[in-house]
């Protein structure tokens, strides 16, 4: 992993898709999150949904819509959406072995070609992959192919039903260096904070605990 790569070099585009909006830069860094079909009661993801919106329409009723401005509305969607997650009121699904080895396996199938994974962890019902993209790759196409196979391999273990991911997914550009880091330090502490012990899915780029 090349540490030295500048940050956010050309302008930002803004897909829509479902109700979150997904941000795209050439040659940037990405955190992204992907959580299973049940891992939020729809009460929950309601609530979430507002509230993104309500932080949306205050900062421009003050005027603040800058990109700096929406970076921090999304990283604040970001938490809010994890400490529900983290409670873990579904199958879990991910927390079994074989599941996570799938999903583990298919993140690093196409590293160092497609994008270069930094770090990810592999949560109980989410994801988490902080990921630098490739020149001419695009996001929702790395998207689909990670969940679109793991998808069928891992029904094919639970025996479960489709769909097996949330059709929505997370994504967040990473601002700048600060931003970096904590991201990295947030995905590694992850476990440990939704009290999970020796928790082995975690990939770090350069690390022996891969």
């Amino acid at each position: 992993m090349n540490h030295n790569r500048k940050l956010f070099p050309s302008a930002v585009r803004v897909r829509s898709r479902g109700y979150l909006p997904h941000w795209e830069r050439d040659r940037s860094f990405y955190s992204v999150t992907i959580r299973l079909a049940d891992s939020l009661p729809r009460e929950a993801a309601r609530k979430l949904t507002e509230e993104r919106k309500a932080l949306l329409n205050a900062a421009r009723q003050e005027g603040r819509v800058s990109v700096t401005d929406r970076f921090d509305i999304d990283r604040l969607l970001e938490l809010s959406t994890d400490r529900e997650l983290d409670r873990g009121l579904d199958s879990c699904s991910l927390g079994r072995t074989p599941v996570a080895q799938i999903v583990w396996n298919a993140i690093l199938y196409f590293n160092q070609d497609r994008y270069e994974v930094d770090t990810f962890c592999i949560m109980p019902n989410h994801v988490h992959v902080l990921f630098y993209l490739a020149v001419g790759r695009d996001l929702a196409d790395v998207m689909r192919s990670w969940k679109s196979f793991t998808s069928k391999e891992a029904l094919k273990v639970t025996g479960g039903a489709a769909p097996f991911w949330q059709e929505e997914y997370f994504d967040r550009l990473i601002r700048d260096g600060d931003d970096l880091n904590g991201t990295r330090r947030y995905i590694r502490e992850n476990p440990v904070k939704a009290g999970l012990r020796d928790w082995k899915w975690i990939y770090e780029a350069g690390s022996s605990r891969q």
